[in-house]
């Protein structure tokens, strides 16, 4: 599991990713102490499966998308040119992490896609947070949210 952290003012946001998948969101809220065992707060904040379930709940991650098992709202609806339903499956290729930034980078090959997100602290106690989508091929693209 890998975990990043930015800190603005009195708040910390911890993201979590396992493999390929897009970071989560794990901790938004009061700031964390310095020496706090992100990959132990990763882990507690993991659903687990239970009763019934043959399948883990797909993570919210910052984009969550059908393609991942997300049912609720996508955080990217994309056509083809011709009009078809594109349902992108980003893999993470990269996080850079800066001073009071992070930048989020995933691709999907397939689709000749990469998706990017920003987070930075912009102010104390303020995160600005901002969403990219470059694609080889024209797409349309009926919605793109911020990170999530």
């Amino acid at each position: 599991m890998k975990t990043w952290r930015i800190d603005a003012g009195a708040q910390s946001l911890v993201l979590a990713s396992e493999g390929p998948e897009l970071p989560a969101v794990v901790h938004w809220g009061a700031r964390l102490p310095d020496g706090e065992d992100l990959a132990a707060l990763a882990g507690a904040a993991r659903a687990d499966v239970s009763g019934g379930m043959l399948d883990r709940l797909p993570p919210m991650t910052l984009c969550p998308l059908p393609g991942d098992g997300w049912q609720g709202q996508p955080g990217l609806v994309l056509r083809s040119e011709a009009g078809a339903r594109l349902d992108p499956v980003f893999r993470l290729t990269g996080v850079a992490a800066g001073d009071g930034t992070l930048e989020i980078r995933a691709a999907d090959a397939v689709l000749g896609l990469a998706w990017s997100a920003r987070i930075a602290a912009v102010d104390p106690g303020i995160l600005a947070l901002s969403a990219r989508l470059e694609a080889e091929r024209p797409v349309i693209l009926d919605w793109l949210a911020a990170p999530v």
